[in-house]
């Protein structure tokens, strides 16, 4: 081959690389971040949801019963400035006893796919099937927030994908499809109430009352104050303290009926205890709204309350469960043995504010505790609010067991991004482990952290040293070289952690560095640089130090670390199967030292963070051809790299002339 066409070849590799690379990094983007989950679901029969584009009682899970329909909401939206070209929608159904997951994605040439997984649970072990397209019951393709549904071909959506064009940037719609749930029905006609009664219908405050009904062909009731989910024929004891309505809803018809236990005055039995009273002012919330709990008893001591323990014999209690919980309440003291009732909460996860606005789920990280000698703790998290709506709360639950009991005091998060958060507990016992774990609420949920133990020294130091945490501001950046970058205000210990990409999908690779410097006039004693990964993170392998797989900690011990010096510690991760696509997965560095002038124990924390995505950055480029970072990334590195190439070939060619003529003769 000629020197000619030697050039010419390695040209039109280097310019087909170059579009390859320009044509996969101008990629639309599908639902990233998104208004709402990519997949939801409703109860079509019991809770019938608005079919539009926007309507928040969609939800990531719901029951079903014989002859309900499940409908399954697929949202879709160009969240790029790029045309997404020939998107298809699909929808993947499967069961598994009596769960049904139904596995959703929007897909396009151009685009990382979308995904997203909701959830049915039938009252019994049966099948789905999809609704025909004819009649009120078919799939429906919505292409824009305002337009009228169009028919689907479900073959398609089923299959490989169901087309639909192009999606400008910026549009948005949604796909809804049916199921029947079938199985054998104990309950094949139409779902009525024959009867429901108190006995007796008046009382006196602390008496009891047997609330009965009797249905058919009906699968379960709901009665208000009184329970959720009951037998379809049963009854249920109640102790209002004063007169009060009972509604009951048969299932899956909606039909309702009520009666009223009339409360008289009078008195308890002081020899025996009663519940009073026992609700909630609301047992249907959305997922982060409050409501309040209220109960009132007799002849008690004290009760026990599910979820918070001892609480006092009559009381209230604000609360705001992030999923349906049942609350019971029971009676301590004598002749208390036994007597408990229970309430419900119902929770629609997700919505939409009053203005229109779509609010989503926080996320709490919790991060590694501070020891503060003997006696005291820094507890420190990170709060995700993932919405610029109204305010945030954060604060520590913490205990010395997994079981916790204890809280801080909240915080106002008003914050978009990622706030780090601490706060300083006291109190404890010198050589003891302790657990806690961050907690995250705002209007669109709570959200609970990974519980973390740590363990205090078994000193009785009572000196708190001022920690150096990592606050993340405005200096804070973002790249695709550099990722996310959190680093440390001015202190003794200069201390950043870098990671090469700020989003990263199941299974694929992430490289951090941390970067540490003494930035004191002061020789920094006893100084140990920690490392730890969250569970969505697997450690793999690490430039130095050792790592513990049961802290999931990687620990260099620096000894004494003169003024100006620095250092740094690569290591290199994989995201595993325990992270979800859409939340932040955060790795710690922390650097505990000594203070040589107060003589007191300080440390700095660092942190990095990284979105778990269904991108996998590390498959395009250089590392597809396993080059890692070698690879340049703009056109003006590409075509020095050119340059250099062809400057080899010409030095090597060069030689190899020389080698081919004949020597000289004298």
């Amino acid at each position: 081959m000629s020197m000619k066409k030697i050039i010419i070849s390695m040209l039109a590799i280097a310019f087909s690389m170059m579009l390859f690379s320009a044509t996969a990094f101008a990629d639309a983007s599908l639902n990233s971040p998104g208004a709402m989950p990519t997949v939801t679901v409703t109860n079509a029969t019991t809770q019938p949801c608005n079919f539009g584009a926007i309507d928040g009682c969609w939800k990531s899970s719901t029951t079903a019963s014989p002859g309900d329909i499940i409908a399954v909401h697929l949202y879709f939206k160009n969240t790029s400035n790029e045309t997404a070209n020939n998107v298809m929608l699909s929808v993947q159904p499967s069961r598994s006893g009596a769960n049904v997951t139904f596995n959703g994605g929007v897909a396009a040439t151009n685009a990382p796919r979308a995904t997203g997984t909701a959830y049915a649970t039938l009252s019994q072990v049966t099948s789905i099937t999809s609704m025909p397209q004819s009649g009120p019951y078919q799939a429906d393709w919505y292409p824009s927030a305002n337009s009228a549904p169009q028919p689907v071909d479900t073959d398609q959506l089923f299959g490989s994908g169901f087309p639909i064009g192009n999606l400008a940037a910026g549009q948005q719609g949604v796909l809804v499809v049916r199921f029947m749930v079938n199985g054998s029905s104990t309950n094949p006609g139409t779902c009525t109430i024959n009867s429901f009664t108190a006995n007796p219908s008046n009382i006196q405050s602390g008496d009891a009352s047997t609330l009965s009904w009797n249905t058919s062909n009906c699968d379960y009731v709901n009665i208000t104050s009184a329970g959720s989910n009951l037998v379809a024929t049963g009854s249920q004891t109640v102790y209002p303290s004063s007169t009060r309505t009972y509604t009951l809803t048969a299932y899956p018809s909606g039909v309702t009926a009520t009666t009223t236990v009339t409360v008289g005055n009078g008195g308890n039995n002081n020899n025996s205890c009663y519940i009073n009273s026992f609700y909630v002012d609301s047992n249907s919330i959305n997922q982060g709204q409050t409501t309040t709990l209220h109960w009132n008893t007799s002849g008690a001591n004290s009760v026990y309350l599910t979820g918070f323990g001892n609480e006092n014999s009559s009381g209230s209690m604000s609360i705001s469960p992030y999923q349906t919980t049942t609350y019971t309440l029971t009676l301590n003291g004598t002749n208390c043995s036994g007597v408990s009732q229970s309430a419900y909460v119902n929770v629609n996860q997700g919505g939409y504010t009053g203005g229109g606005t779509y609010y989503s789920q926080p996320q709490a990280i919790t991060t590694v505790a501070s020891v503060l000698g003997g006696y005291s703790a820094q507890l420190n998290g990170i709060a995700v609010p993932n919405t610029s709506y109204g305010s945030t709360n954060a604060w520590f639950e913490y205990g010395n067991t997994s079981s916790l009991g204890n809280r801080t005091n909240a915080q106002v998060v008003n914050s978009y991004g990622s706030y780090p958060y601490s706060d300083t507990i006291s109190g404890l016992v010198p050589g003891a482990t302790y657990y806690y774990r961050a907690v995250v609420q705002n209007q669109g949920g709570l959200a609970y952290g990974s519980v973390v133990s740590f363990r205090t020294t078994a000193n009785t130091t009572t000196y708190t040293p001022p920690t150096r945490v990592i606050v993340q501001s405005q200096t804070v950046t973002r790249s695709a070289n550099t990722g996310l970058v959190a680093k440390s205000q001015p202190s003794l210990f200069k201390l950043e952690v870098d990671s090469n990409f700020d989003h990263m999908c199941i299974g694929g690779d992430v490289d951090y560095t941390v970067n540490y410097q003494n930035i004191s006039t002061q020789v920094l004693q006893n100084s140990v640089l920690r490392i730890t990964f969250p569970g969505e993170l697997t450690y793999e392998t690490s430039s130095r130090g050792d790592y513990d797989v049961t802290d999931r900690t990687l620990t260099i011990a620096l000894g004494d670390v003169q003024p100006g010096e620095q250092g740094s510690v690569t290591v290199h991760a994989q995201v595993n199967n325990q992270a979800v696509q859409g939340k932040l997965a955060v790795i710690t560095a922390t650097m505990v030292y000594t203070n040589p002038v107060s003589h007191a124990q300080e440390n700095a924390i660092a942190y990095s963070l990284i979105t778990v995505s269904n991108d996998c950055p590390t498959v395009l480029g250089a590392s597809v051809f396993g080059f890692g970072s070698f690879l340049p990334q703009t056109l003006l590195e590409w075509l020095l790299l050119i340059l250099v190439i062809l400057a080899l070939i010409v030095l090597a060619r060069t030689l190899s002339k020389k080698k081919e003529e004949p020597a000289k003769t004298a």
